[in-house]
């Protein structure tokens, strides 16, 4: 389907409320000017006066017909918010219902752009000059460098943000990941570049590191893009990246809790199955950090189909193959770190899959499920002790949900 419906019954209930508002002031005039009519012709009974009642007697005729119409129009939203909800409810339970091999829709929304619509990839997502623009020129500032060469910083930072040349940002997948989440939790859809512009309001660690990547991509002539590589220190290089740190403010600035969780590990896939689905079944979203190609390039197409099963590797999809880039990839076989959000988990023929909804090409793809855990990042399986890295004895997720008492 290339259309989206949005329903919101809060709007329209809202309206059928308005609707009956009118109608009762509608009324009220037309009763008034019923009285009017019948004094007027009561204290002038010549022909003036007669027709002078004649028009306010049209008058309230128009009015009445005004005010039924307003509580006809509210009674067919009424009929028609409650079939839209029992057909809602029926293709839930249809949606519900194990149909093997059956289409499925998604229950976590893909990302959307700030006109609403579906996003091409993560990369649509940038940083918005304006937004930093006081910070970056105080690091120019604060930079040791020769004041001639602030100056001419100086102006290319007042440049870019009074012609609004967006700031690459390649490295977007956790706040593509994250508004997801949002969109999922809140009911409404929530921009992906929103919630960057968000971050950079409320996560002052994220923004200090964009802003220091930025401001040693200028002083040094380099191509100026947030996303942390040129040119860093091995112990920074990914240093724009998105942690739960970064995640978590962001997540609270809208009124939701973002948590990590622990979880079995891979080696009892059976308990780890059951503790995801327990998070998912409640409402919750799951967010996980996995290992997976880079880009589109450098890789062979991806086929739409899951081999043996009769199930594509993205539902959504209507081409043959799909671009690689964003593909799952086993933790320890090169790859990046990469945020993707768990959309269901499924069953068919006696074998498990993950839906996930991936930030890089911003489509839902399946993964076999043993596939999935082998493609569980390296951060999520080992931790550092006294300098020694050890086996996990858990691993962990994060889970968006609504706020509870106990929180």
């Amino acid at each position: 389907m290339d259309t989206v419906l949005r329903v919101h019954p809060e709007q329209i209930r809202g309206q059928i409320q308005r609707l009956r508002a009118w109608g009762e002031a509608w009324r009220a005039q037309a009763e008034a000017s019923r009285r009017v009519a019948l004094a007027l012709a009561e204290a002038v009974q010549a022909v003036p006066g007669q027709r002078g009642g004649a028009a306010l007697e049209a008058l309230h005729r128009g009015l009445a017909r005004r005010a039924e119409e307003a509580e006809q129009l509210a009674r067919t939203l009424e009929r028609a918010l409650e079939r839209l909800e029992i057909a809602f409810r029926e293709a839930a339970e249809l949606i519900r219902a194990e149909t093997p091999g059956g289409f499925r829709l998604p229950t976590v929304p893909l990302a959307v752009g700030p006109d609403g619509r579906s996003m091409a990839s993560q990369f649509e997502v940038s940083i918005p000059a304006t937004r930093i623009q006081a910070d970056w020129l105080q690091m120019i500032d604060r930079s040791g460098i020769p004041e001639e060469r602030k100056a001419q910083l100086k102006a290319e930072i007042q440049a870019m943000a009074e012609q609004g040349i967006p700031i690459p940002y390649n490295l977007a997948c956790g706040w593509v990941a994250l508004s997801m989440a949002l969109s999922h939790q809140l009911g409404r859809p929530i921009p992906a570049q929103e919630v960057v512009n968000r971050a950079l309001e409320v996560a002052p660690g994220f923004r200090d590191r964009v802003l220091r990547n930025l401001t040693e991509d200028l002083i040094a002539g380099r191509p100026v893009k947030a996303d942390g590589w040129a040119g860093m220190r091995k112990a920074e290089a990914e240093y724009v990246t998105t942690g739960f740190v970064d995640l978590a403010p962001v997540a609270r600035s809208y009124g939701l809790e973002l948590e990590k969780f622990k979880t079995p590990t891979g080696e009892h896939p059976d308990e780890l199955w059951d503790r995801l689905n327990q998070r998912m079944q409640r409402g919750e979203t799951v967010i996980a950090l996995v290992n997976a190609n880079p880009s589109n390039w450098g890789e062979s197409p991806i086929r739409n189909e899951i081999p043996g099963t009769g199930l594509r590797f993205s539902d959504e999809r209507k081409e043959a193959e799909l671009p690689p880039g964003g593909r799952l990839r086993p933790w320890d076989s090169g790859g990046v770190s990469h945020w993707v959000v768990l959309n269901r988990l499924e069953e068919h023929q006696g074998e498990r899959f993950v839906v996930i909804n991936n930030p890089l090409n911003n489509r839902t793809e399946r993964y076999r499920w043993q596939d999935f855990l082998k493609a569980v990042d390296g951060q999520v399986r080992v931790k550092v002790v006294n300098g020694q890295v050890q086996a996990n004895p858990s691993w962990w997720f994060l889970s968006v949900h609504q706020k509870t008492g106990e929180e």
